[in-house]
């Protein structure tokens, strides 16, 4: 039921996107008069139904209705190696190839990094007992880029143990409840 002759609505989908990766969604709206053969209750009415269009917009250009949907992949290497093997040394030293995609020209990105202890999940601590983290922010002169996160520490306390990256895709800031990760590698 029409109230006004303007107003706002907002339109919320829910849906798995993981199938959709590196897309770029565009959203199509359509205003329509309900016909008679519809039912009362019915939440979805359109011209498809034998309604009538009286408004829409659906330019898949339009950037302001478009959300990119970004994924990130890494591959891990110890720097003196250069293989997924490294030495349980003092001064280690895992260079972490971060590629990420759908990203928007233009637009300033963080990334960050935690290794982890495979068998436990668990972040890995160093000596002083911290997270061991690396992080770099870039800006994406391109849909997808590749950025290097250098993780420097005593790998000397860490002998046997297997460790992984896991990593976050923020717009440029922090994580927060305002600015969560865009795209997650765990």
């Amino acid at each position: 039921k029409i109230l006004s002759p303007a107003g706002t609505v907002q339109l919320r989908f829910s849906f798995d996107a993981s199938a959709a990766k590196n897309k770029t969604l565009v959203c199509f709206e359509y205003a329509s008069e309900k016909t008679e053969k519809e039912n009362e209750n019915s939440t979805y009415h359109d011209s498809t139904n034998g309604g009538t269009d009286i408004a829409s917009h659906a330019d898949i250009d339009d950037e302001a209705q478009s959300v990119h949907l970004v994924s990130v992949e890494t591959k891990a290497e110890d720097k003196l190696t250069g293989m997924h093997i490294g030495l349980a040394r003092e001064g280690a030293v895992t260079i972490d190839h971060v590629t990420s995609r759908g990203l928007i020209p233009g637009m300033k990105y963080k990334v960050t990094g935690v290794l982890v202890d495979k068998s436990t999940g668990r972040p890995l601590r160093s000596r002083d007992d911290r997270e061991i983290t690396a992080e770099a922010s870039f800006t994406a002169a391109a849909a997808e880029e590749t950025v290097d996160l250098t993780f420097t520490y005593d790998a000397s306390l860490l002998e046997g143990t297997t460790a992984v990256a896991f990593e976050k895709l923020y717009l440029d800031g922090t994580d927060s409840p305002e600015n969560p990760p865009i795209a997650v590698h765990e």
